[in-house]
């Protein structure tokens, strides 16, 4: 009886092997061949491709403008485009290296009621404003991460630096009448107080450094080619403008990359 255990055990043990072994290999059926390959993770051993990346800013702390106008926070958009490469140094990691260009945009807003003098009526009334600034930087963007394939899967954490090159950059605040009854002596509900360069609000800092950590899947969707969604928050770890040193944008970033294999 252990015996014919033990021959059954064996039998199971070959046929198990067997399957994961010649899993690549063609299996005919009725309507011809069909072909199954083994799953090899990460999909490709060393790529390079493009990406394109929807980004949602967020401001973190607060500046002050020339006109003592304090903000705090904002919100925004931006995008992304670069090269991406990849190589594998292990069975489950990946070192990772992504160059491009990235903007962000950003707006907050602050509102207010004052007490303004009526010509017209002789008296002082209250008067609702809002004031807004807005924000937007470039850079030329470099990041390096680790990126980890738990379980063997196609599903993939990872975290490194982010390095940010500044390119440019602007600034527009302005103030708006709310009540309705009211406008400036100039006949409008507007007025501009910044609109140029980011340095009419303090001088831009040259490099922004982030820490950026996330979660990828990888499609593959050729035998050497891959389609990656990737999901990261970048938290800042240095000031947008040298006056300011509570404020600066932390972004999360949604990236949709395709690439290509290079290297066998």
């Amino acid at each position: 009886m252990r015996k014919e255990r033990r021959v059954i055990g064996l039998v199971l043990f070959i046929v198990c092997t067997a399957a994961c072994t010649t899993a690549g290999q063609s299996i005919r059926g009725g309507s011809g061949e069909v072909h199954l390959q083994r799953t090899l993770v990460p999909s490709l051993r060393a790529a390079i491709g493009l990406y394109g990346s929807l980004l949602r800013v967020f401001g973190i702390g607060s500046f002050t403008t020339s006109c003592e106008s304090r903000y705090e926070g904002g919100e925004g958009l931006g995008a992304a485009v670069g090269l991406a490469g990849d190589v594998l140094v292990a069975r489950s990691w990946k070192i990772a290296v992504a160059c491009g260009w990235r903007r962000y945009a950003c707006r907050t807003e602050e509102m207010e009621t004052r007490l303004e003098y009526d010509r017209g009526e002789g008296r002082y009334v209250s008067v609702d404003f809002e004031r807004n600034a807005s924000v937007t930087v470039s850079y030329l963007s470099l990041s390096c991460y680790g990126e980890w394939f738990p379980g063997n899967g196609r599903f993939a954490l990872f975290a490194g630096p982010h390095i940010g090159v500044y390119l440019g950059g602007t600034v527009h605040e302005e103030e708006k009448i709310l009540s309705s009854d009211y406008v400036y002596t100039s006949g409008r509900r507007t007025r501009t107080f910044l609109d140029g360069d980011l340095s009419l609000l303090s001088d831009p800092k040259l490099f922004r450094w982030d820490i950026e950590a996330g979660a990828a899947y990888e499609w593959k969707i050729g035998p050497t080619s891959c389609l990656t969604p990737r999901l990261a928050y970048s938290y800042p770890l240095r000031r947008l403008v040298s006056a300011h040193p509570s404020w600066s944008l932390a972004v999360l970033n949604l990236t949709l990359q395709l690439s290509m294999e290079i290297a066998p």
